[in-house]
């Protein structure tokens, strides 16, 4: 069955987690898109780049880097140049604070667009990013845009291990994580926003399991409606 599942939403909204809920849940396969985006990111600053001024040294790139998710006992896992990507790697604060820069690079975009729409092949998919229901798979039946209010996400990024600098506060936490938000819905292609046929979910007051049950229900109603 090729149907997606699209999450779209800003950092620290708890998407990524509650994707990985709705997957497990539905037998479907999990992608997670940011850490593609991530992984590039990574390989630009391991090759010394520069990522605010050699953009065309990194547009260079996509000719040489390979990164896609393949099968590995059953289950899509991240590689790049062959090997599995190490979240340690990829989840530090450095990363985080560059990848939105990587991002809104329109031929960094395209590139990638083109590996995330390939993983369709695989069957059922649930993918998160932030430009999933609108640019990746705008013709996906389920959308959901998940989001949480500012003060929730910042909590949920200052609790999660490498993610932010040591000694970092829940104010900077909060500042860095509206910066990011400015860019990914203001970059000149595929900003981040709202499907307009997605449901809003506000995870602010809603615990995980809250959350994925009421997506499991909404998706399983829509299959039922289709099915009739």
């Amino acid at each position: 069955m090729r149907e997606q599942i699209t999450f779209d939403g800003p950092a620290a909204s708890g998407k990524s987690t509650l994707a990985k809920n709705v997957a497990k849940q539905l037998g479907a396969f999990f992608i997670n898109t940011g850490d593609m985006y991530r992984t590039l990111t990574w390989s630009i600053r391991q090759r010394g780049i520069n990522i605010a001024t050699e953009k065309q040294k990194i547009v260079d790139l996509l000719d040489i880097v390979n990164i896609c998710y393949n099968l590995d006992d059953g289950e899509p896992v991240l590689f790049c140049e062959g090997k599995k990507v190490d979240q340690a790697e990829i989840r530090c604060h450095v990363i985080t604070e560059n990848v939105s820069l990587v991002a809104s690079i329109p031929e960094v975009r395209h590139w990638l667009v083109a590996r995330q729409r390939a993983s369709a092949d695989l069957g059922l998919l649930v993918m998160e990013g932030r430009d999933i229901g609108t640019v990746v798979f705008p013709q996906a039946r389920y959308k959901f845009f998940v989001t949480a209010s500012p003060e929730v996400r910042a909590k949920r990024r200052l609790s999660q291990n490498g993610e932010v600098p040591e000694g970092a506060t829940i104010e900077k936490v909060a500042r860095d994580i509206a910066r990011r938000d400015e860019q990914d819905m203001n970059r000149s292609i595929s900003p981040l926003k709202q499907a307009d046929d997605a449901i809003y979910v506000d995870t602010s007051e809603m615990n995980i399991e809250e959350a994925t049950a009421m997506i499991i229900r909404v998706v399983k109603e829509k299959q039922n409606a289709v099915h009739a």
